[in-house]
């Protein structure tokens, strides 16, 4: 259960870079960073995978 609540965190936190990152591309006129896209996405695959199937 443990290791679920530290993935959880972890898309949290991935999830809330990735909201800094779109408002700061909108302030700048671009959409979204290719680095940042990566690291989301990895982050719901560990999610996903961490969440037993029973």
């Amino acid at each position: 259960m443990f290791e679920l609540a530290a993935v959880v965190d972890e898309w949290k936190g991935a999830m809330r870079m990735a909201q800094a990152d779109f408002t700061r591309a909108a302030r700048c006129g671009r959409w979204g960073d290719d680095e940042t896209r990566p690291a989301i996405e990895a982050a719901h695959e560990r999610a996903i995978a961490a969440v037993p199937l029973a």
